[in-house]
């Protein structure tokens, strides 16, 4: 079976229901037969601009891109930084300095470990599902070690429970905003 992928060569349009023909000029789409190399099939499924590349190509559950390689499924992002700068070391992670998941700019994306990660989120204030800020964290952790509240109080005025406000003072999570209060 043929596989279409990617962009109209000749008005750059994307996608649609009809697979074999542009949606925006009606041209026949590139075929990419599989000894086409890996890299061009990839590029050719992103949309380059000024700042952010976006993938265009499969997107599993709406979130990250997704593509087959080598055998294997890779997110986007990551298989961009392989393709542009080699092999990930292991344990590591490819970040977004943009915060945009659809992104594949090599420039954009760098490798940090899942704490360096964890910690960009928090510093940016993309804590996705918390119910505390960064700053009522701060206050939490200042409160209890000056001791002018007491846990209970806390967990009821933040809308936490009492085992979160324990956590929070032991350093036991959120340590990356309580580290330069120690």
């Amino acid at each position: 079976m043929r596989s279409f992928y990617g962009k109209c060569d000749k008005c750059l349009s994307f996608g649609g229901p009809n697979r074999t023909r542009c949606e925006g000029c009606g041209r026949k789409r590139p075929y990419f037969p599989r000894s086409t190399g890996p890299a061009k099939r990839f590029w050719h499924r992103v949309e380059k601009g000024p700042g952010c590349w976006i993938w265009r190509g499969a997107r599993r559950r709406g979130q990250y891109g997704n593509v087959a390689f080598k055998k294997r499924f890779w997110r986007a992002h990551r298989l961009s930084w392989y393709l542009t700068h080699g092999k990930i070391p292991k344990n590591k992670r490819v970040c977004h300095t943009c915060d945009n998941r659809w992104c594949v700019n090599p420039a954009h994306l760098f490798i940090a470990t899942q704490k360096d990660n964890i910690w960009d989120m928090v510093r940016k204030g993309r804590k996705v599902g918390a119910k505390l800020t960064p700053t009522q964290v701060r206050l939490i952790y200042v409160q209890l070690k000056t001791a002018s509240n007491s846990a209970n109080l806390l967990a009821k005025k933040y809308g936490v429970s009492l085992p979160t406000v324990y956590r929070i003072g032991n350093g036991a999570t959120w340590s990356a905003v309580t580290q330069d209060l120690k």
